[in-house]
């Protein structure tokens, strides 16, 4: 309890923790119901009262801090709004994205495509090659 009391009572603590005695407060014996023992020599007692209380070091509220129900409604509607255009932010790069990704799907199917019909026309070319050597073979 030490370790919270020197918290609470630090310097730098957000509250203050005062103890307030009263004046002794004097009870008479005669107060007390019947059914109780006397106590010998003990006409009267004394009891002090302590009461706490809690004063706050803080500053006043400031603009950025909600001072009522709405304004904390209105920080956290606006802090949502806020979440919302950054997801949909995210939406329009990733749709941005997926369209260049398409881009460079159909680009690369078009690449593939334009080899395979240049490796059809080496391959026609080879063949027209032979076939003029042959002939020229067999002209001479």
């Amino acid at each position: 309890m030490d370790s919270v009391e020197d918290l609470i009572c630090s310097p730098s603590a957000p509250i203050k923790l005062v103890k307030k005695r009263s004046a002794p407060v004097e009870v008479s014996s005669e107060a007390q119901p019947e059914g109780l023992k006397k106590k010998k020599g003990a006409n009267r007692k004394k009891t002090s009262l302590t009461n706490i209380t809690i004063e706050s070091r803080t500053v006043a509220p400031t603009d950025s801090t909600p001072t009522s129900t709405s304004a904390s409604f209105l920080l956290t509607f606006k802090a949502q709004q806020k979440r919302l255009e950054n997801i949909n932010q995210f939406i329009r790069e990733l749709r941005k994205s997926n369209d260049h990704c398409g881009l460079l799907a159909k680009q690369w199917s078009d690449a593939q495509s334009e080899i395979t019909c240049q490796k059809k026309n080496v391959e026609n070319l080879e063949k027209s090659e032979k076939a003029l050597k042959i002939e020229n073979e067999q002209l001479r």
